[in-house]
């Protein structure tokens, strides 16, 4: 690790070396020493913000992208909660689940078929599958948005979710989602403030897995704030910048964080679960231990099944011709 001098004029003390020190430490993955860092140069720092110190407590990763965000949405607030309105949300009589791979579920990997087939078995004619084209025809994306999507599909299916939900209301799930139960007759139940989705701690979430009424403020908010970073995109962000956007306006937003607080509190941790436990030897008790652990799992297909493993069991033939069925 190379020696770093610091040298702080005490009249004008300067936090940058500092703040370059954090993301030097964390790139090296220390985060209690990035975590420090980080903490002094806020001290120093004249220009700081009350949310700086939010974002820090909650944890040092990625601490100066989420830094540069709450800035942005500060700065756009005004006009990202008039275009989001009063937003109430209603709850949909028959919710849906939306699903998607932008090539079509047909062309996608072995894994996501799997999990499809099951998607189909548990929720039947609840289930809503998308491709890029079919995803047009329900809900607008804007040109700002389309422009840049070959490059960020991450970031476009972001956009894609949130359109939906605050439209249609329903469920999004990521096509890499194993479910064990219907998760559409969970609806009314994870809903009930509106708005679900697992969490980490506090404000930091997962998303890919959501549910909403049709216009909830939460959905509205995400909406016309990716929306407003589409059409300036003057800012650097992170891979993760969907969930450093909800944090943020979680702690500038006091309607939006009260939703938040109100909403059902399920750990992200448990349906990673079986995701980590892939590459392990198939066993029946072990794969029903695991898919025990929730009603949806998060998987992967960015990986190549080891024999005898899990994975390659997931992916069998016999899993993936499963039909719809009627509940």
């Amino acid at each position: 690790m190379p020696s770093f001098s610091l040298t702080i004029s005490r009249a004008h003390p300067d936090p940058t070396p500092l703040y370059e020190l954090g993301q030097y430490l964390e790139g090296r993955a220390d985060f209690v020493g990035a975590g420090r860092a980080y903490t002094e140069a806020l001290r120093l720092d004249r220009h700081r913000w009350e949310i700086d110190e939010l974002l820090l407590q909650a944890g040092p990763q990625r601490f100066m992208t989420r830094r540069t965000m709450a800035r942005f949405l500060s700065g756009n607030l005004k006009g990202i909660r008039r275009r989001a309105g009063t937003a109430e949300g209603r709850a949909p009589e028959d919710p849906k689940v939306f699903v998607y791979w932008e090539q079509g579920l047909e062309q996608a990997p072995p894994i996501v078929q799997a999990c499809r087939a099951r998607l189909r078995e548990m929720c039947g004619p609840a289930v809503v599958e998308l491709d890029r084209k079919s995803l047009r025809g329900l809900v607008r994306i804007p040109p700002s948005v389309r422009a840049h999507s070959p490059k960020q599909r991450a970031h476009f299916s972001d956009f894609a979710r949130v359109a939906l939900l605050r439209k249609y209301g329903g469920i999004w799930v990521d096509a890499t989602c194993l479910t064990v139960e219907n998760i559409a007759d969970q609806f009314q139940e994870l809903t009930r403030s509106g708005f679900f989705a697992f969490r980490y701690d506090g404000a930091r979430i997962s998303n890919w897995f959501l549910a909403a009424q049709p216009d909830n403020y939460i959905t509205a908010m995400m909406h016309e704030a990716l929306r407003e970073y589409w059409d300036r995109r003057d800012i650097e962000v992170s891979y993760y910048f969907f969930h450093e956007m909800f944090e943020c306006l979680y702690h500038l937003d006091e309607r939006f964080a009260e939703i938040w607080d109100q909403t059902v509190n399920l750990s992200a941790h448990p349906p990673h679960g079986l995701q980590r436990a892939m590459q392990e030897p198939y066993s029946a008790d072990r794969l029903a231990e695991l898919l025990a652990q929730s009603f949806i799992h998060k998987l992967t297909h960015k990986k190549t099944p080891d024999p005898g493993s899990i994975f390659e069991h997931l992916t069998s033939p016999s899993l993936q011709n499963a039909q719809p069925v009627n509940h």
